[in-house]
């Protein structure tokens, strides 16, 4: 997956536009029929959460390629703006969206809000981590490129999820919810086999496995835990993003 220009440049993963394409594919495809053909039906929220993440996967595409072509100053700039006004949109975005699905609760099935509201704040938190350990690591390709990639896994879950709705062996939420961070999980454990074959592991998608297999193992528990209720149900109740 790494390759060398013929000047000699080392460039880390070459066709990773491809793979980030892939994801906005996904993305498109699994909110086909819940988001896409009823945006009448959506809220603020959604929308703004919805535009904002797919901003994000754009400038994800274009990252490596400026990179590739070598206009760094091109990259450090559209990086610059991206971090400072997508990230804190789509943060701010998801957080609403979980006010707004608190605010519901009566319209989704039981414990089904208090499980996404728990992967949904689980993930915002991964989400600005993995931007923050990618900056603290700017001048350090190998961390920096690979703590950028793993923001783009943290999208894919709810993606995932709805489009294996539309294949003929997921008919429930729990097994499509399981699946989708099975196939995270697979993906990560390919990255890593392939830091392996090319000398070295590197921390990033060690950290990340870790984390995506920690939500997934307490997502199926965490409607059950009366303390997150609680909280859940409190924030519910602020005035807030209905």
């Amino acid at each position: 997956m790494n390759s060398n220009t013929a000047e000699g440049k080392f460039i880390l993963y070459p066709r990773a536009s491809l793979y980030f394409a892939l994801g906005v594919l996904i993305t498109w495809i699994g909110f086909s029929q819940s988001y896409f053909s009823q945006l009448g039906k959506a809220t603020i929220w959604h929308h703004l959460h919805g535009a904002s993440a797919g901003a994000w996967m754009v400038v994800l595409i274009s990252q490596p390629w400026f990179y590739k072509t070598g206009r760094m100053a091109t990259h450090k700039l559209i990086g610059k703006i991206a971090v400072f006004t997508l990230v804190p949109v789509l943060v701010v975005g998801g957080w609403l969206m979980m006010h707004s699905m608190m605010v519901n609760v009566d319209l989704y099935p039981p414990d089904v809000p208090y499980t996404l509201s728990f992967i949904d704040a689980f993930s915002i938190i991964m989400f600005i981590f993995f931007i923050y350990m990618s900056l603290a690591h700017s001048k350090f390709i190998h961390r920096h490129a690979r703590y950028m990639s793993l923001t783009i896994l943290v999208l894919m879950p709810p993606a995932l999820t709805r489009l294996l709705f539309l294949t003929p062996w997921f008919h429930d939420f729990p097994s499509s919810l399981n699946m989708s961070f099975a196939i995270v999980e697979l993906v990560l454990l390919l990255l890593i086999l392939d830091d392996k074959r090319s000398g070295k592991i590197h921390l990033p998608y060690v950290l990340g496995i870790f984390l995506f297999a920690l939500l997934h193992i307490t997502m199926n528990f965490a409607a059950h835990w009366d303390w997150w209720r609680n909280i859940m149900d409190q924030y519910g109740a602020f005035p807030i993003g209905s």
